[in-house]
C-alpha cells in the first residue's frame, strides 16, 4: 500500500547495537530514510522459547484484521510507520477524537503530515514473547511535533499490528529512551568495564517501567546482566539493577504460584520490593539486585543515573 503523500515525514531510527542493526556514525539523530532496513536480528534473550515453538507459523487469531495490515512483516522503517498509521487511525475509525479530547491535536497533526517519527527496535523479554505467537521483538514508535516535543508513543509488532498507544495531553511526561551506545558511560560508575551486547528491551516487573513503549537498556558484563531503567523527561532519577550469573531463575508458572500464594513473590511481582524484584528474562524470571536509584538502602554515596540523557 502506498503512503499518502500528505503523510510523508522525517523519520528517525535507532537500531539496537550488537543486533545486526544500522550504524549511522556521524549522522546527527540517526537521520534515516523510509527505505532504511530494520535490524536483521531480533536481539538476544537469556532464556528463549522452545525451538519448536519458535518455528511454528503465526496462529490464525484476528486473521481478518491481519489481512488489512499494509505490511504484515515490516522490513523497513517506512513500513513500520505505515503499519502504525494504519493501526492508529483504525483506533478512531468509528469515533474520531472530539474537539475537547487531548488526542484531537495529535490526530489532526498525523492526518496533515505534521509529525516526525522516531522508530526503535526493542527485544522482547516479556512473558508474552512465548504467548499465542512468537514475539521476539517489536518496534516503539515515537511521535514528535515540529519543535521535536514528543506528543505520543505506540508499538508495532513483528506482524505489523499496532500493539498499544499512549497519547499526549496536558501533563504527560514520557519516560526517556536510552541509546545503547551509552551503555559504557552509564555503567562505568558501577565498576562495569567493557559492557557488551547493549540493546533496548521490554520486560515484566517494576510496575511496567520497562514494559511496552517504555523500554530499558540492558548489557552483559563480567557474567552479569545489567538493567538500566531511565527516569522521565523531567530528569527524575532512574534505576540500575544487576542480575548476577548465580541469581535464581524460576519459570513463569512458579512465579504465578508465588503470586497466588501471596508470599514474598507477590510483593516482588507487584513491584513493592524494589531492592530485589523478579524481572522477566524471556521464558523465565530472575531475581535482580538494585544497585542505584530510589529505594536504594546501602550506606554511603552511590552512583546514580539522574543525568541519563533523553531521546
Amino acid at each position: 500500500m502506498k503512503r499518502r503523500p500528505s503523510l510523508l515525514a522525517t523519520i528517525l531510527v535507532v537500531a539496537a547495537l550488537g543486533c545486526g542493526g544500522i550504524s549511522h556514525e556521524g549522522t546527527p539523530d540517526w537521520a534515516a530514510t523510509e527505505t532504511t532496513p530494520l535490524a536483521s536480528s531480533p536481539g538476544w534473550v537469556p532464556i528463549d522459547c522452545p525451538e519448536d515453538f519458535r518455528e511454528e507459523p503465526p496462529h490464525g487469531a484476528n486473521a481478518e484484521y491481519r489481512a488489512e495490515i499494509p505490511y504484515p512483516e515490516p522490513a523497513t522503517v517506512g513500513e513500520v510507520i505505515e503499519d502504525f498509521e494504519h493501526g492508529y487511525f483504525g483506533l478512531f475509525r468509528t469515533r474520531p477524537p472530539k474537539r475537547d479530547d487531548p488526542e484531537r491535536p495529535i490526530y489532526r497533526a498525523l492526518a496533515r503530515g505534521e509529525v516526525t517519527f522516531d522508530v526503535r527496535q526493542v527485544t522482547n523479554w516479556s512473558t508474552d514473547r512465548c504467548g499465542r505467537t512468537y514475539r521476539p521483538h517489536y518496534f516503539v514508535v515515537r511521535l514528535l511535533d515540529r519543535e521535536g516535543t514528543e506528543i505520543g508513543r505506540g508499538t508495532v509488532g513483528p506482524d505489523g499490528a499496532i500493539g498499544g498507544y499512549g497519547g499526549g495531553g496536558p501533563g504527560r511526561i514520557p519516560a526517556r529512551i536510552l541509546d545503547p551506545a551509552s551503555a559504557a558511560s552509564l555503567l562505568r560508575p558501577f565498576g562495569v568495564e567493557a559492557p557488551r551486547d547493549a540493546q533496548l528491551v521490554g520486560l515484566d516487573g517494576l510496575h511496567g517501567r520497562c514494559r511496552r513503549y517504555n523500554p530499558c537498556l540492558v548489557a552483559r558484563a563480567e557474567g552479569s546482566i545489567w538493567v538500566v531503567i531511565p527516569g522521565d523527561a523531567r530528569g527524575s532519577e532512574g534505576w540500575v539493577y544487576e542480575i548476577q550469573r548465580t541469581a535464581e531463575r524460576i519459570t513463569p508458572a512458579e512465579a504465578a504460584e508465588l503470586r497466588m500464594r501471596g508470599s514474598k513473590g507477590l510483593a516482588d511481582l507487584c513491584c513493592s520490593n524494589w531492592q530485589q524484584p523478579l524481572l522477566s528474562i524471556g521464558k523465565a524470571f530472575a531475581w535482580a539486585t538494585l544497585q542505584s536509584g530510589p529505594h536504594f538502602e546501602a550506606g554511603g554515596v552511590t552512583p546514580t543515573v539522574e543525568a541519563i540523557p533523553g531521546p
